[in-house]
């Protein structure tokens, strides 16, 4: 499935004191905000041009800094 979720669910079963609750993906591809949105994590897409889904669609990585 596209996007590949490997690399999260790895970095879970090493680290199982993460809570997806507490973390959020900041990226610049609806790819990105595909991934963070079907792990359920607070996703925040980089000019990708449109709202998908729950994710906050941004100007730049300056812009997180609000929603923290």
């Amino acid at each position: 499935m596209k996007p590949k979720d490997g690399l999260v669910k790895k970095a879970l079963e090493k680290y199982p004191e993460i809570d997806l609750k507490d973390c959020f993906i900041v990226g610049d591809s609806l790819c990105d905000v595909e991934l963070g949105e079907r792990l359920g994590i607070k996703t925040f897409g980089i000019g990708v041009g449109k709202k998908e889904g729950e994710a906050l669609i941004i100007d730049s990585l300056g812009d997180v800094v609000r929603y923290l």
